[in-house]
């Protein structure tokens, strides 16, 4: 721990009081109307921003949660084919929330998850197409549901 001095130590002293007065003025009993705003030149434009920013976010995350539900509906249902093209798939079902290649064997793997799920939980799809863009597998990964016996027993 290093020791302050001279210079240091008024500099110190001072900041404290003035950090001191702020926040003592705030009750100092000044009314609403005597306090001084400054403007801030892009305050309502930042506002406006951060609400397309979060709308964005907002069609983002349903976007994600739509394409898994189509993703799984087509795996359940058994309309997901081995040998479709990577194309048709994004087009029926939607973009995938990850695109991974493996430049090993020139594979491509999508994963979808809804958007409420993290990346570490086990409720993900994951799509495997080959170097021709075709699919060859998928891997559907669902939560396990507990089944816990009734009460009573």
């Amino acid at each position: 721990m290093r020791c302050l001095h001279g210079k240091n130590k008024a500099a110190v002293f001072i900041a404290g009081l003035f950090f001191a007065g702020c926040i003592l003025g705030g009750a100092s009993g000044l009314k609403a109307d005597e306090v001084e705003y400054e403007k801030f030149k892009g305050g309502l434009g930042s506002l406006i921003a951060f609400g397309r920013t979060r709308a964005e976010m907002v069609r983002q995350y349903n976007a994600e949660t739509k394409s898994y539900n189509s993703i799984k509906k087509a795996v359940d249902s058994g309309q997901l084919r081995e040998g479709d093209a990577a194309s048709t798939v994004k087009r029926r079902y939607g973009d995938p929330v990850i695109t991974l290649t493996d430049d090993r064997d020139s594979t491509t793997k999508w994963i979808y998850k809804p958007a409420e799920a993290s990346f570490s939980s086990n409720q993900k799809i994951y799509l495997t197409f080959d170097e021709n863009d075709k699919l060859v597998e998928w891997i559907s990964l669902q939560p396990v549901e507990e089944n816990l016996p009734a009460s009573g027993n």
